[in-house]
């Protein structure tokens, strides 16, 4: 027997509406799409995955399955290893750098955690952002971009 399927955060009854939740993710398209357009050029790294020009790819802002598996693969790397590496195995298993993606890389893929979050209605990410801004990235050096320090605040005062 099948069990039935929870609903997501975002279909309970919350202080979101879908005009708020379209306006928040208009506005999370725009910073994210400034952000990648004002990225370094991004340093590549032979065969392994680049973190850097997976991140300066977003501006697609289009997600797919691969996409999200890799985001959610990143995630991990920011709440557990609590290090954004340049580089890792194609499979993102492992550390392939002792190096850091530049500050700028790290702030835009909270923009991204935050606007995919808000087009998947998934919280999951969103909290990835929040943990990002509260402090858990040790490396790089992070500050959260102000337009998404904003736009977080505005998501949560809409939630209350």
């Amino acid at each position: 027997m099948r069990r039935p399927i929870a609903p997501g955060p975002f279909t309970r009854s919350t202080g979101l509406t879908d005009p708020m939740r379209a306006d928040l993710e208009s506005r999370s398209a725009s910073i994210l799409e400034a952000m990648v357009a004002a990225l370094p050029p991004a340093r590549p790294f032979g065969d392994a995955f680049a973190t850097e020009g997976f991140i300066g790819a977003l501006s697609s802002l289009k997600i797919d399955l691969e996409t999200a598996t890799v985001l959610e693969a990143l995630a991990k790397k920011v709440e557990v290893g609590r290090k954004l590496r340049l580089a890792y195995t194609v499979d993102l298993a492992k550390q392939a750098s002792d190096l850091c993606v530049a500050p700028a890389y790290a702030e835009a893929l909270a923009a991204a955690y935050v606007h995919f979050g808000l087009m998947r209605k998934d919280w999951k990410w969103i909290n990835t952002a929040l943990k990002m801004e509260w402090g858990i990235l040790q490396e790089p050096a992070f500050q959260m971009p102000q337009p998404i320090a904003e736009l977080l605040v505005a998501l949560l005062e809409e939630q209350a």
